[in-house]
């Protein structure tokens, strides 16, 4: 089917007459600069639910939604629109990206990373005893990783690889172990898994 319009019902008909109902679900082939996909008619306008085309990035975009959709390209996932959790996420037993067998490579954000430091949904709030001695003793490591850098099928010889900037968590944990996590609450199913 090739839509004229997303404010018109041409060329979709009803074929008892009168005008077609609500929730009428028809696939549009992208044609007329509309993007190909599934999309139901809201009484006055086609309002798009999903749809798959071949992404500019060489892979497949799947379209959620009048703007969000992904694109699979070589080797990533693109994103178009905002990403998010399904509600508010207040303990650490919500959304979580990556785990800690499971870690991101890099994170690349305009604005920074924002945790809530406001005292209004916090309880059992205690101060700390450790003052800047404690934090002065903290050594600044640089470093490789162990595990084999890759781009593509090419293996990165360690002198090639990027060296990184940090803390030693093992340090960290004996002089201020509050902020070391070494364990953490996952979900399983029923059967344990």
């Amino acid at each position: 089917m090739s839509f004229i319009s997303l404010a018109k019902e041409a060329p979709v008909l009803n074929l008892k007459g009168g005008n077609i109902s609500e929730s009428t679900l028809v696939y549009h082939d992208g044609s007329n600069s509309i993007s190909l996909g599934f999309y139901y008619w809201a009484g006055t306008v086609w309002v798009p639910i999903g749809g798959f085309n071949n992404g500019s990035s060489g892979g497949t975009a799947i379209t959620m939604g009048s703007n969000e959709y992904f694109v699979d390209g070589t080797h990533e996932l693109f994103l178009q629109g905002a990403f998010h959790p399904m509600s508010h996420q207040a303990s650490r037993f919500g959304a979580t990206l990556g785990y800690s067998n499971y870690r991101l490579g890099s994170v690349y954000i305009t604005n920074g990373v924002f945790t809530t430091s406001d005292m209004n949904p916090k309880q059992n709030v205690k101060d700390i005893s450790y003052d800047l001695d404690e934090i002065l003793q903290l050594k600044t490591i640089s470093y490789n990783w162990k595990h084999n850098d890759k781009l593509g099928n090419t293996v990165i010889p360690p002198q090639q690889q990027e060296r990184k900037t940090g803390f030693s968590a093992q340090q960290v944990s004996e002089l201020i172990f509050e902020v070391v996590q070494t364990q953490s609450w996952i979900k399983t199913d029923e059967n344990g898994n």
